[in-house]
Order: structure tokens, then C-alpha cells, then sequence
């Protein structure tokens, strides 16, 4: 029979920095998932087993959390990119209880989500987006478009250029048409844009991924 975990895991695509050897050392990674017991976080170096960790990463439109972790396991999934698994050792209270709010509120996103098909296929994409000085982060994203959420407004038919980073690390820059606008209930404002010309190279990148997501 197959042990459920005792943690509900969510995806979380944000930029980490690990502490290593007594806080001598450090090593910059991307989470791959999260839940309120340890995170699973992809790095160009491997963390070594047995060994403690200081974390320090954002929850999407929150403060920085800070964590000491013990890595538990790590494999190289491709050349010179590691996944490693970290248990959380440490963590304030404040911290993990806005983390388990962040788990229940993506749990039912994806509930909305999977009720939501559209013609071209669209999964979730928890990544932090650059646009210029704004602060945005992907809900969404498919191979004609994305939703984010950021904390201004913007107009629509406003022309922006998007810059972020897949799970894989692949670097996507794209220009993109503003379609629609909304206020969101955390005061927050998401956006429907509409990628323009795109890349080709940037295309490949999105379909691959809504390829090995979709459900």
C-alpha cells in the first residue's frame, strides 16, 4: 500500500537561497513544491544529505520566510540540476500558519482550475513574473497566454513585455496585449494577457511544459 504523505505538497515556483556549511557557503535554487513539513527545491548543485540548511524564499505577495531544514534526499534528474528534499527543523509559528493558509488557498484554485477548460489547455504556473518594476506573479499559463496577479493595476489593451522563469529554468521574455482586468477578494489585481509574436524558442519552452502538467 502506498504511504500518503502526512503533509498536503503544492506546487511553489519562486527563487531560493540555501545556506550551507555553517552559513560559509551559499547555493541559489527554484522550489519545485511545497507543504507545511518540508519543501522540494531544484538546484545546479546538490545538497547533501544529513546536512542542515538556512532557507530563505517568498511566499507570492507575502514577507520572506526564513526556515532551517535538514536535506533528506537528492537525485540528479538531468546534467548538472538536482532535486532535493528538505525537512523542515525549524520555522516560526506565524511563518508556517501563513504557509498552510498559502496550501488551502492554491487547494482550491486548483479545484476552480479543473473545472475551467479552455481550447488551449491551461495549468497552473506558481512563478514570480518581471515587468518592470511591478511585482507580479503567474497563476496561470498556456501556449496563447498567461494570468497574473499583481499588486497595481494595469489597463487594458496595455502592451507590456513579460520576463520569467519555468520550472525548468527556462528563460521565457514575450511580449504580451492586456485582454482583461480584475480586483481580486486579497485586493489584489489579475490580468489575462495575450502573448503577441512570440518567440518560437519561448513557445517550444510553454508548450513543453503544459504538455508534462496538463491533466
Amino acid at each position: 500500500m502506498e504511504q500518503k504523505r502526512a503533509h498536503t505538497r503544492k506546487s511553489l515556483k519562486v527563487e531560493i537561497n540555501c545556506l550551507v556549511n555553517f552559513g560559509k557557503d551559499s547555493i541559489a535554487g527554484l522550489t519545485y513544491n511545497i507543504s507545511g513539513g518540508g519543501i522540494c527545491l531544484i538546484s545546479k548543485k546538490p545538497l547533501h544529505p544529513g546536512s542542515t540548511v538556512d532557507l530563505d524564499f517568498s511566499i507570492p505577495f507575502s514577507k520572506r520566510i526564513v526556515a532551517v531544514a535538514e536535506v533528506k534526499w537528492n537525485k540528479e534528474i538531468e546534467s548538472q540540476r538536482y532535486s532535493n528534499g528538505l525537512q523542515f527543523m525549524s520555522i516560526k509559528e506565524e511563518d508556517l500558519e501563513l504557509l498552510k493558509n498559502y496550501l488551502l488557498e492554491e487547494h482550491d484554485k486548483d479545484l476552480k482550475t479543473k473545472k475551467d477548460r479552455r481550447k488551449n489547455e491551461r495549468v497552473n504556473l506558481g512563478v514570480f513574473v518581471n515587468y518592470m518594476t511591478i511585482e507580479a506573479y503567474a497563476v496561470d499559463i498556456s501556449e496563447a497566454g498567461i494570468r497574473i496577479a499583481a499588486n497595481e493595476k494595469l489597463e487594458e489593451g496595455q502592451e507590456i513585455q513579460l520576463m520569467f522563469f519555468l520550472p525548468d529554468l527556462s528563460c521565457v521574455m514575450v511580449s504580451g496585449v492586456i485582454k482583461w482586468c480584475k480586483k481580486t477578494d486579497s485586493s489584489l489585481f489579475e490580468f489575462g494577457i495575450q502573448f503577441v509574436e512570440p518567440h518560437e524558442k519561448d513557445i517550444d519552452s510553454i508548450k513543453k511544459y503544459v504538455k508534462k502538467n496538463v491533466t
